[in-house]
């Protein structure tokens, strides 16, 4: 699914709000680069003989799918087990991908947004159960009463109805005017506008670009140093699509200045694996807060399946089952999925450098979770 251009964003990314709060004086010692670092990196302890069964996977996963190049991680009561690169870089370069090759992850992104909110959930700097209009005022009026929750859930009722404006006073023109598709708080439909809305939020209350918050306070205190936009590396796997004739190149391409947090931030599989071991680890984010982020919305489904902050979730095995959370992601040329288990130490991430029909990386994570864990995993990377 193409993710729209109005999403799509620039390193300097609004201009800050002037009623933006200031950036905190000082940070906990627990979020101070390198403290935090040491206690979320992973244990590895590779597992040769599961590395041989995720290659055959792969192996024949690949060649059905059409997939250039892949990176994967399988993380195991919170040791990694397996972690390496497949296929090539570019197609026909002969370059193999690393853990260290950044990859577009596409509306993964809005996961990792919605860490760097809670982050701020976390400091007492963003309620979210307060409507987001304390903190953007220029919203418009009809969107006054949805709470910061609702759209970090999908629950606002905001489409993605507008073209391709090229700014986010644009698009707020828009949109003005335009009737909600439902009652903020009724239900959850993904969009990725609410995610350009979170991202401006992270903005207006930490006083800083979305990207420099994330880097400053969220990434680079728990060692994730290769996570951002733009991409820089030299070390860049390159994206493709094939419909109907030749294969295509192509890379996420900015069109707009709002929409990083939605869908256009790029990293690399240690990065992803760093992170799973910050949140598994309450390094990232508190117990408490941790609990905010995966409570699903509405509060009402007792069986834990449904939108949480940023991530979907599910169940194994029914209503007693393990909590599943998952995000998946496209962007130009490529496709990304991070499955993980809360509590249980275990996460499947997938990233390959193709995007299109007949990509299918839920089928594989899911066959790496049979592998891996014994478990049965299903409606994963469902939502957009």
């Amino acid at each position: 699914m193409r993710v729209p251009a109005l999403l799509v964003a620039s390193l300097v990314f609004v201009p800050l709000h002037p009623h933006a709060a200031p950036a905190p004086a000082r940070r906990d010692a627990a979020s101070a680069p390198g403290r935090a670092a040491l206690r979320a990196e992973p244990t590895v302890a590779i597992d040769r003989a599961l590395e041989r069964r995720v290659d055959a996977i792969l192996a024949e996963e690949m060649q059905l799918q059409e997939l250039p190049g892949a990176i994967v991680a399988v993380v195991r009561g919170g040791s990694v087990v397996v972690k390496k690169g497949y296929g090539e870089k570019r197609r026909g370069g002969g370059e193999r991908p690393d853990s260290a090759t950044v990859f577009h992850i596409g509306s993964l992104s809005k996961a990792l947004a919605a860490v760097g909110a809670l982050t701020l959930v976390q400091r007492g700097q963003l309620a979210l159960d307060v409507p987001a209009a304390r903190y953007l005022p220029e919203l418009p009026k009809a969107w006054r009463a949805i709470t910061v929750r609702q759209f970090l859930a999908h629950a606002s009722g905001i489409g993605d109805k507008v073209g391709q404006p090229a700014t986010w006073e644009e698009a707020l023109a828009g949109y003005a005017g335009t009737p909600l598709d439902f009652a903020p708080g009724t239900r959850t439909a993904y969009t990725n506008f609410n995610y350009a809305v979170v991202g401006r939020l992270v903005e207006s209350v930490s006083g800083r670009p979305f990207v420099a918050f994330m880097r400053e306070d969220v990434w680079r205190p728990v060692g994730m140093v290769d996570t951002g936009y733009p991409a820089t590396s030299r070390n860049l796997a390159t994206g493709h699509e094939r419909k109907k004739g030749p294969w295509r190149e192509m890379l996420p391409v900015p069109q707009g200045p709002y929409g990083v947090p939605s869908g256009f931030l790029s990293t690399t599989l240690d990065d992803l694996v760093r992170l799973h071991a910050a949140l598994e680890r309450n390094v990232a984010l508190d117990a408490a807060t941790r609990e905010e982020l995966l409570t699903p919305y509405p509060g009402g489904k007792k069986n834990g399946t449904g939108m949480v902050l940023g991530w979907k979730s599910s169940r194994t095995g029914g209503r007693n089952g393990a909590l599943v959370v998952s995000k998946n992601g496209a962007a130009d040329g490529f496709s990304s999925l991070f499955t993980w288990l809360p509590g249980r130490g275990d996460a499947v991430i997938v990233v390959v450098n193709r995007k299109g029909e007949g990509v299918e990386t839920a089928r594989i994570v899911a066959r790496l979770a049979e592998a891996a864990f014994g478990l049965e995993l299903r409606a994963l990377g469902d939502e957009g």
